[in-house]
C-alpha cells in the first residue's frame, strides 16, 4: 500500500477534517499495537474492547491517519490526519476494493468447506514460481481480514491468494466484488456451516458466490468429484475440473504413500507427470490438483511445479506430521467437519499401520441438526481404521461413541468436558511408538493437547 491521505479519503468517500499536507500512508492495521510508522489505524467497536479509546495509542505508535465515524472523536492536537467516513467496516472494504482496481495483480480466490487453507498454501508456492506472492495469513480470510490482506499488497506483487470464509449467505458475494478474482476456486463442499444454512445445496451455492465477480476473462476451477458443485460447472465460460475421476480435465491416479510423502501420477491437460507431495492423505492430492490447475493456466511448466511443491510451507496444524522423542504425532487441530475428521482418521490409520493408534477427537461445531450423525459416523471411521484408543473432548463424545460401538470398536474410550481437563491425563494415555491424531472444531481449543503432547514427549 502506498497512498496519499487525499487519495484514500477519495476512494472511501470520507473528508478530511484537518490539513496536515499530503501524508502517505503504507500500511493498514485494525489493531493500535500492530501499528508502525504512516500507518492506517481504522478503530472497531468490539464487544470487550473498543478500538476508539486506542486512537492514542496508534498514533504514539506511528499511525499518520485515522478513520473515524464520528467527529467527536477527532483530535486537532495529535499529529495525524482524521478522515470522516460513514462506516469504518465499509470504508475499508471500499479502500481495498478500489486499491485492488490499480493494482496490476493477479488474484486467486480459495473458499470450501475443507482444505482452503493448505489449497492456499499450494497454490501461492505454485505462483511464487512465477511471481511475487502475497497469500492470507492465518484466518485473515473474512470480511476485514481480506481488506486488510489486498492493502498489504504493493506494485512488486504480481499474485495474490486469498483464502475466503464464510458462515452466511452473501457474506463471500462482499469479498469476491472486493478482491475481483482472475482464478476462483471451490475445494469441496461439506458439513460445515450446516447449522446456518441447513443443507449442502446452500453451501455450495454460498461458496458459488466466488465467482459473482470473476473478471470477463475469469477462470473457475472446481473439484469435478463433488456432486454439490456439479450444477456450476455449466455456469462458467472458462473451467477446469480436477479430481480422482479420469472424466476430470486433471486428474490423479497410482496414489501411494512414501514416508511422509504422497507419490501420484497426475494427467490431462496435456501433461503426464509424477508428484511427490510433502503431505499425507488422498484429500490432499485434491488439494494439490487444484494448485497445479492455476499453475498450469499461468503458463507454470509441471516440472518447475513439481520442484516448488518440494519446498511448501504450509499454515501451522493442519495435518502437521511431527516425529517426536517417543510417539508420532499428527497435529491437525485447526478445525473440523465430518470430512476433514474421515480424513485425517485415514492419515493416522496409514500413518499409524503396525503401531497403536490413538485418536483426540474434539467436538465438530457448526452442524446443526447434523451434529448427532457426524459424530456417530466419525466414530464409525475411528474404529473402522483400528484405532486403539478414542479419547474424546467436548459435549459430543457419546455419539462417537456410539458410532464406534457399533462398527465394532473393542479398545479403550476415554471422555473429557474440555481440552484442559484432557491435557492432564496426557502421559496416563499415551503410549511410547504410538500414532496419535489430534483433530477437533477450533472453539474446542485441541491446541492445548498438542502443546502438553510435544511437553511430556
Amino acid at each position: 500500500m502506498n497512498l496519499t491521505t487525499s487519495v484514500i479519503a477519495k476512494y472511501v468517500d470520507g473528508i478530511k477534517l484537518s490539513s496536515k499536507g499530503e501524508i502517505m500512508v503504507t500500511n493498514c492495521v485494525i489493531d493500535s499495537r500492530k501499528a508502525v510508522s504512516n500507518s492506517l489505524f481504522i478503530p472497531f467497536k468490539g464487544e470487550r474492547v473498543n478500538g476508539y479509546d486506542y486512537i492514542k495509542n496508534a498514533v504514539e505508535n506511528g499511525s499518520s491517519c485515522i478513520f473515524i465515524e464520528d467527529e467527536r472523536y477527532f483530535d486537532p492536537e495529535l499529529p495525524c490526519e482524521f478522515i470522516l467516513v460513514k462506516d469504518n467496516v465499509t470504508a475499508l472494504q471500499q479502500l481495498a476494493s478500489n486499491y485492488r482496481n490499480g493494482l496490476n495483480l493477479k488474484v486467486i480466490g480459495v473458499t470450501g468447506s475443507n482444505g482452503k487453507t493448505t489449497t492456499k498454501d499450494l497454490v501461492a508456492t505454485v505462483t511464487s514460481v512465477q511471481g511475487k506472492t502475497l497469500k492470507t495469513q492465518g484466518n485473515l480470510n473474512n470480511h476485514l481480514g481480506l481488506p486488510l490482506t489486498l492493502l498489504n499488497c504493493d506494485e512488486s506483487h504480481e499474485f495474490a491468494v486469498l483464502e475466503m470464509g464464510m458462515s452466511q449467505l452473501g457474506e463471500i458475494d462482499v469479498l469476491s466484488k472486493i478482491a475481483k478474482p482472475d482464478i476462483g476456486i471451490i475445494t469441496n463442499i461439506g458439513e460445515s456451516h450446516l447449522e446456518n444454512l441447513k443443507t449442502k445445496e446452500n453451501i455450495a451455492k454460498a461458496k458459488g458466490e466466488i465467482f459473482n465477480h470473476l473478471k470477463p476473462d475469469g477462470l473457475g476451477i472446481l473439484n469435478g468429484d463433488d456432486p454439490y458443485l456439479t450444477n456450476l460447472i455449466n455456469t462458467l465460460p472458462k473451467i477446469i475440473t480436477y479430481g480422482l475421476r479420469e472424466n476430470n480435465q486433471l486428474y490423479a491416479t497410482n496414489i501411494h504413500r512414501i514416508g511422509n510423502s504422497t507419490v501420484f501420477q497426475v494427467k490431462g491437460l496435456g501433461i503426464d507427470e509424477t508428484i511427490h507431495l510433502p503431505l499425507l492423505g488422498e484429500h490432499n492430492v485434491y488439494n494439490c490438483l487444484a494448485a497445479i490447475a492455476v499453475g498450469l493456466n499461468f503458463g507454470i511448466h509441471i516440472k518447475d511445479i513439481k520442484e516448488s511443491l518440494l519446498d511448501l510451507q504450509l499454515t501451522g496444524m493442519r495435518t502437521e506430521i511431527l516425529s517426536l522423542n517417543e510417539i508420532t504425532l499428527i497435529n491437525d487441530c485447526y478445525n473440523a467437519s465430518e470430512t476433514s475428521t474421515k480424513a485425517a482418521l485415514k492419515v493416522l490409520g496409514d500413518l499409524g499401520k503396525g503401531k497403536i493408534k490413538i485418536a483426540f477427537l474434539g467436538d465438530m461445531l457448526e452442524l446443526g441438526d447434523y451434529t448427532e450423525q457426524a459424530h456417530f459416523n466419525v466414530g464409525k471411521e475411528a474404529a473402522l481404521i483400528g484405532v486403539e484408543k478414542i479419547i474424546t473432548v467436548g459435549q459430543y463424545g457419546k455419539y462417537i461413541k456410539s458410532g464406534a460401538l457399533n462398527a465394532g470398536f473393542k479398545g479403550e474410550f476415554l471422555s473429557f468436558s474440555n481440552s484442559q481437563q484432557g491435557r492432564e491425563y496426557i502421559k496416563d494415555i499415551i503410549i511410547p511408538g504410538a500414532t496419535v491424531l489430534v483433530k477437533g472444531s477450533r472453539g474446542i481449543k485441541m491446541e492445548q493437547i498438542v502443546e502438553r503432547i510435544k511437553e511430556e514427549f
